[in-house]
């Protein structure tokens, strides 16, 4: 059985632990280090820069899970119980997503030298949720290597593999890691004395105390006296607003102020080392946390890149392997499989840079298509000329050149037979242009019912609220009139290719039945979402989020859907009605396709047939929405045998 994740299963603070913790400085040493380095973390800046600074860059490369095939073929997981849990790391009402999840973790260790996630588990013992536990509230037991976790407050020990535990390496403890503000703690409470004497001395108006001196005759005060003196002196003269007064002395008293230096008011330079050493401490170049005094636009360009190879990469490296040996070895069916921070992608300007150079020394293609793609961590294709050097017809070899020097004169004789042509047809600008004009009339369709309905939201009756009559009428013209100018730019295209003419009325009618049926299908889903929404405690919110996410993400799927769809039916009417068009074939698009299709990938049929799975083309009309929502497939369309000449 399962075991939902709730408020009574995760590890939640002790009441006063955060008071507790404010009340700690650096001038109070105490035997709890963890509390000091919050401490350290909370009251200077300069430590809460270059922490955040590294733990936002780490979690914003993105942590993926790959399995390797071969030694140039990876593939990429996506819908793994593994990943999912990775970019859900707490159910959806705990707000926890895995930026958080990396981020707290690296800033955690960055902080302490420890960062530490527990697992939970369902009944199965399979785990279903991370959790960050603040690193001052565990405990870790054993010597050479970690035996037992303990929670302090709550009184309980976890196992070895409940707990994901990264640290930095410790001299003199292999079961917890030693933090990097231990090489600062001398500097940080120096900085802290510093800034203590500075609020003391502004809040004085930067007046240095100085004597008072009464002449030797003077009668001595007795001691009420003088208190009182003192007690005035500084209600009239000391603090901010009394800065610049004329002091009245009596009996013969003179004022002499304490000579002082301009200097020992400013301890600037002296900050800027201090932000230097934590940059030091980290391994952060200084320019990329404000320290800019010597820096061009050059040598920050450069240093930008040493952060990623020189600083964030070996971390990366050791978060990884965390990873891969706390995390992914728990999923069984997840052999060979690791994790990658998207490194790379941040560096694609050198890897740019590299490609150039390669062009410029060898001149000719030196990586065949399957080995560029898993650079870009693309699967293979399963083309036999993915894998072959391909040498563009612009370019030309050495052997190339001498050969056509050598048949210049020649005229070569072959034996032509006939032979089928494959067609398959492409149309880049009409697939961006008709892609953009129906995703604006989407977004125009659900604005228009999202301002129809959010007035009278409070109502009881969705009746009321939704006009079904309206809606179905008015998105069934807006689809037509689309539809029938799609359907007749890309018969012009498709035609041209072919050869052939075709006649509009071969299509108007599927059009407008079709246009019909995909506006009351789209409205009656709309529809279940309203009612849905209705039955919330706060139906205006809801009904708010219904249309919020129709713009963002069922516009954008239903906009191609449409326009695939209508392309996809002019092809086969046109095709029809060819007669040199004898057959077709299923031809799969997508990087990620659907099981289901890959297996029909090069399925041949003739144009009349339907499929194995039932459609005579994707998506058909007649295909359900598991078939055909966000299919990239496309029919590959055979003619018959033409004869063929060869050049001369």
């Amino acid at each position: 059985m399962t075991t939902i994740i709730s408020e009574t299963n995760l590890i939640t603070m002790p009441p006063n632990w955060w008071t507790n913790a404010n009340n700690i400085t650096l001038s109070s040493v105490r035997s709890d280090y963890n509390f000091d380095y919050l401490a350290m973390y909370r009251n200077h800046m300069n430590v809460r820069i270059c922490v955040d600074f590294l733990a936002r860059n780490i979690a914003h490369l993105g942590l993926h899970v790959y399995t390797r095939k071969e030694d140039n073929d990876r593939e990429r997981l996506r819908d793994h119980r593994a990943v999912q849990i990775l970019k859900q790391p707490l159910p959806a009402k705990f707000k926890v997503t895995q930026f958080q999840l990396v981020e707290s973790a690296v800033a955690d260790m960055l902080i302490s030298g420890n960062g530490y996630l527990l697992k939970h588990r369902n009944g199965e013992g399979e785990i279903i949720a991370l959790q960050r536990v603040p690193y001052m509230l565990m405990s870790v037991k054993g010597e050479l290597v970690p035996t037992k976790y303990k929670i302090g407050y709550i009184e309980k020990e976890y196992k070895p593999e409940d707990i994901i535990h990264f640290r930095f390496y410790n001299p003199e403890n292999s079961t917890i890691g030693v933090s990097p503000l231990e090489g600062l703690r001398e500097v940080l409470a120096e900085e802290w004395e510093k800034s203590k004497y500075s609020s003391g001395f502004w809040r004085n108006a930067a007046r240095i105390s100085g004597v008072i001196e009464r002449p030797l005759e003077a009668k001595e005060m007795s001691e009420a006296a003088a208190r009182n003196f003192r007690q005035q002196w500084q209600e009239m003269y000391a603090g901010e607003d009394n800065s610049g007064k004329t002091a009245l002395l009596e009996e013969g008293m003179v004022f002499k102020p304490m000579s002082f230096s301009p200097k020992e008011t400013e301890y600037i330079e002296s900050r800027k080392l201090n932000r230097e050493e934590c940059a030091r401490a980290y391994h952060i170049p200084p320019p990329m946390v404000g320290i800019l005094d010597r820096s061009t636009f050059s040598n920050i360009t450069e240093l930008h890149k040493s952060l990623y190879m020189d600083v964030l990469s070996p971390m990366c490296a050791r978060l990884e392997d965390d990873w891969d040996l706390q995390y992914l070895s728990e999923f069984k069916d997840l052999k060979g499989a690791y994790t990658e921070f998207n490194i790379d992608e941040k560096l694609q300007s050198d890897f740019s840079m590299q490609l150039e150079s390669l062009r410029q020394s060898v001149g000719v293609p030196y990586m065949t298509p399957n080995e560029g793609r898993a650079i870009l961590n693309l699967p293979r294709l399963k083309n036999p000329l993915a894998d072959t050097l391909v040498t563009p017809l612009n370019m030309a070899t050495p052997e190339m050149v001498m050969r056509q020097q050598q048949n210049k004169d020649e005229t070569p004789k072959i034996e032509t037979k006939a032979s089928a042509e494959s067609i398959l047809p492409e149309y880049p600008d009409l697939d961006k242009d008709f892609g953009e004009k129906w995703h604006k009339l989407m977004v125009n369709v659900f604005t228009r019912q999202r301002d129809a309905v959010l007035p009278k939201a409070k109502m009881d009756k969705l009746d009321v609220l939704w006009d079904k009559e309206r809606w179905d009428r008015e998105v069934a013209e807006d689809f037509l009139k689309l539809a029938e100018e799609t359907a007749w730019a890309y018969a012009d295209a498709f035609a041209g290719q072919l050869g052939a003419e075709y006649k509009r009325e071969w299509m108007e009618k599927w059009l407008q039945e079709n246009s019909r049926i995909a506006a009351e299908y789209i409205n009656a889903s709309t529809y279940d979402q309203l009612a849905k929404a209705m039955q919330g405690e706060n139906p205006v919110d809801a009904i708010k989020e219904v249309f919020a996410s129709a713009l963002a993400v069922r516009a954008v799927q239903l906009a191609e859907d449409r326009r695939a769809m209508v392309e996809s039916y002019v092809e086969a009417k046109i095709a029809d009605a060819v007669d040199s068009v004898i057959g077709k074939i299923w031809t799969v698009r997508s990087n990620n396709p659907r099981p289901e299709h890959e297996k029909m990938n090069g399925e041949f049929i003739e144009k009349r047939e339907v499929f194995s799975n039932g459609l005579q083309y994707p998506r058909s009309y007649k295909g359900s929405a598991k078939d055909n929502a966000n299919c990239k497939c496309k029919v590959m369309w055979v003619r018959k045998p033409v004869d063929t000449t060869p050049l001369r």
